[in-house]
């Protein structure tokens, strides 16, 4: 994890309104960032309005800022199994053309975060879930002009093989399957850790899992493979990160005492 992960993390995670400089620097310190290196950190991640600054007099404090909190909410989706049960086998397209290359990236980039994956070049689906919101999320694409989205249905339906061939799904089912195994193997080491072990494990661990869980595609059940480990390893996680949340917690209390 880079040093703009961990500190990230440690918002995320601990789930704090924000943290002072001292606060971050005692959190870090198990993973050997030094103060140089959480003050560059920081000040790339204001850049990106990924953290918001708090100034008192000559003390700084921190918190999420509002680009961060849209990418929170939006790995936060795959922490819990979606509700699919009134889906109409709509789906949300992306049509796009774009000459700067730099602008395409950034779109397809931002396509693949929310879960859409290419038909074709040009245009890319996503099944339709209202509570996803995918117009508020592509707002600026949609003014800047050159992308325009629409809902509708296949004239028959898209099959399961195109499906699970265009996110490919054998190879997500395998990371899924090998996140299972860290978790079951992490859980059984937790009781043997001290809690500052424990928060390091927590947060590296964890960084993995949430990796592995944000692969997951959300798809509706009617295209999913009849046997998928999404819903399992969620249930695996959250009892993981209560495991290290309470292991972690007398050195986690230490530190946001500074």
């Amino acid at each position: 994890m880079k040093a703009a992960d961990i500190l990230y993390a440690f918002f995320v995670t601990l789930r704090v309104d924000e943290l002072s400089m001292l606060q971050l620097m005692a959190l870090a310190s198990p993973f050997g960032i030094t103060e140089t290196n959480v003050r560059s950190a920081l000040s790339r991640m204001h850049s990106r309005n990924l953290i918001e600054v708090r100034k008192e007099g000559r003390a700084a404090f921190y918190r999420v800022g509002a680009r961060g909190q849209r990418l929170g909410s939006n790995v936060g989706r795959h922490f819990h199994d979606p509700d699919w049960s009134s889906w109409d086998g709509s789906y949300w397209a992306a049509a796009f053309s774009l000459s700067d290359s730099r602008a395409r990236y950034r779109l397809q980039k931002k396509l693949l975060a929310y879960r859409f994956r290419a038909l074709y070049p040009g245009l890319w689906i996503r099944p339709f879930h209202p509570a996803e919101n995918v117009p508020g999320v592509f707002s600026d694409a949609l003014q800047a002009g050159g992308f325009d989205l629409f809902n509708g249905s296949f004239v028959g339906e898209i099959s399961r093989e195109r499906i699970a061939e265009l996110y490919d799904l054998p190879a997500t089912a395998a990371a899924l399957q090998q996140a299972l195994r860290a978790a079951r193997r992490s859980s059984k080491a937790v009781s043997a850790l001290s809690p500052e072990a424990a928060f390091t494990e927590w947060l590296t661990t964890g960084d993995a899992l949430v990796k592995a869980l944000f692969h997951d595609p959300l798809l509706p059940p009617a295209l999913l493979p009849d046997t998928w480990p999404a819903s399992e390893l969620r249930q695996i996680f959250g009892r993981w990160n209560t495991l290290y949340s309470e292991r972690s917690a007398p050195f986690v209390r230490q530190a946001l005492n500074q």
